[in-house]
């Protein structure tokens, strides 16, 4: 069971309700399953998930990029989002409660390396060291892992940071999986516009690895 990414996160990890703060079993809703099972089940590398609000998404996201972190050695997944405070709010409350509250037996083999508002670095069993880091840019090397937070949002309102996201934080998991999860804003038109387009016109069965998905919620 612990080898199988959606037996673990169905069974061990925790998150933080945003109404009272209190720590509970982290339950996936439909919706969210149903990401997880396109990206293990499906096999998907890259993919767009469009949505309303409070569905859970960043939530379910950064509870998988913890779960590739302290599973995988020397992984490295980056989370780029609409603001820094926003990015490390999210590693805070979502990717260190996991940690932080991980069954006895799987805890006690987590070193903290590096511990920070912008980063978490573990190394699990004595294994290479694995890093989330959370900001306003992907850092460099190659990301495994990457979480991009309402592109949709930013491309409208500050198309030179949507630039740096299309040169810089995409290449830098051109090898990794790549997910974005957006409300909309700007209507037809900016970067990430063009990629949903392109996805939206272009047949299933043309598409290969690095084709991009699109998930409506």
């Amino acid at each position: 069971d612990l080898a199988n990414p959606l037996w673990r996160l169905r069974n061990l990890y925790h998150i933080k309700r945003a109404d009272d703060g209190r720590i509970i079993q982290f339950q996936p809703r439909p919706e969210q399953q149903q990401v997880y099972d396109m990206l293990f089940k499906e096999g998907v590398k890259r993919l767009i998930i469009l949505k309303a609000r409070r569905l859970g998404m960043s939530t379910a996201l950064d509870v998988l990029l913890t779960d590739q972190m302290l599973w995988n050695a020397g992984t490295q997944c980056s989370l780029v989002d609409q603001t820094a405070a926003d990015a490390e709010r999210k590693l805070a409350t979502i990717a260190k409660v996991a940690v932080d509250n991980l069954p006895e037996g799987t805890a006690k083999h987590i070193e903290r390396l590096r511990d920070s508002g912008s980063i978490l670095e573990v190394s699990v069993a004595g294994h290479a060291a694995s890093s989330f880091f959370a900001g306003l840019r992907a850092r460099g090397g190659t990301n495994n892992w990457l979480h991009l937070s309402e592109w949709g949002v930013i491309q409208a309102d500050d198309p030179r940071r949507s630039e740096e996201i299309l040169t810089g934080a995409i290449p830098s998991a051109e090898h990794g999986r790549i997910i974005v999860e957006t409300t909309w804003k700007g209507g037809r038109g900016g970067h990430l516009w063009d990629i949903v387009k392109t996805a939206l016109e272009t047949p299933e069965e043309a598409k290969t690895d690095k084709d991009w998905r699109v998930v409506f919620f």
